[in-house]
């Protein structure tokens, strides 16, 4: 009873809503858990028949995406992004798009709780929180006015997959962000950064090339 409760509470899935125009398919992608705030640089990737890769896509700022292949010779769609690693979203004659007043609707689970130890699968919004479950991953501190990023030092030593920053006041970026363990998705858009830390993030994004960092 007590797991069926915390998949009830916490269970994280993505809403995907897809509409279909002449030329291809278009839609938008959300953590639920973070309130419709959008997943931003998801990589889609559709395959055809042949399981060929046809067509690469990102989705925007806004979370929203756009393909041109034909749908017709779509075999599989998968998304690819840091925090969610690779999901199928559509798969032929297996998982089939829903119509619900024209649009294509799709929730998907991420999480399998059969597996995933406690607090790795929950969106942490406190810090101290975050830092007391030893398998928590992603923290979300978007739109709190902060000007500088607090308990970064423990947040290193702690590690984090996802980091969401955005909607702050942050002007300089301490290099010791990018040294945290583990992270491979970093939001800072809509901040106020200094030239000096988005020479930082460029020289990073240089190095890595499995990290995203959105500003």
């Amino acid at each position: 009873m007590k797991a069926i409760n915390l998949i009830s509470v916490f269970l994280l899935v993505i809403k995907i809503s897809m509409s279909f125009s002449q030329q291809g398919l278009s839609g938008s992608l959300y953590f639920l858990e973070r309130k419709n705030k959008p997943i931003k640089k998801a990589e889609i990737i559709v395959k055809n028949l042949q399981d060929s890769i046809t067509e690469r896509s990102f989705s925007n700022n806004d979370g929203t995406f756009y393909v041109t292949t034909n749908k017709k010779s779509i075999n599989y769609i998968l998304i690819f992004h840091p925090v969610l690693d690779t999901v199928i979203i559509y798969e032929r004659n297996k998982i089939p798009f829903i119509f619900r007043d024209s649009i294509l609707f799709y929730e998907l689970s991420i999480f399998d709780y059969t597996i995933t130890k406690r607090g790795s699968a929950i969106i942490y919004e406190d810090i101290e929180t975050f830092l007391n479950f030893k398998n928590s991953n992603i923290l979300d501190l978007a739109g709190k006015k902060m000007e500088i990023i607090p308990y970064l030092r423990k947040i290193k030593k702690h590690g984090v997959r996802a980091l969401f920053l955005e909607k702050n006041n942050l002007t300089t970026l301490p290099k010791k962000i990018f040294t945290i363990k583990g992270l491979s998705y970093l939001d800072l858009s809509e901040n106020p950064l200094d030239d000096k830390s988005k020479i930082l993030i460029e020289k990073f994004l240089s190095k890595k090339d499995d990290v995203i960092i959105i500003y």
